[in-house]
């Protein structure tokens, strides 16, 4: 079983005993880093529903970086120039 130290570390001898080795492993420096490979693992942004998208995107954080690096508001909307 690979990364049993790693395993022993969360669960019990007995737990770890009753589960096999129906465990997981993720390389991983922290939460995000975590959601990274996960997503990864999982083929990519691709392969999840849009509601999930949706539920877990932040549109607010989205949006300011738009409009921090590339769209200017106006009186009706955001312009970006397409073109240099």
């Amino acid at each position: 079983m690979d990364h049993i130290e790693d395993i022993l570390e969360i669960y019990t001898l007995e737990e770890v005993l009753e589960l096999g080795d129906d465990f997981d492993f993720v390389e991983a420096d922290d939460e995000e880093d975590l959601a990274y490979e996960v997503v990864e693992q999982m083929g990519g942004l691709e392969s999840f529903e849009p509601s999930t998208l949706e539920q877990y995107f932040d549109y607010s954080a989205f949006g300011r970086d738009l409009a921090i690096r590339d769209y200017r508001q106006s009186s009706n909307g955001y312009v970006r120039k397409v073109g240099r």
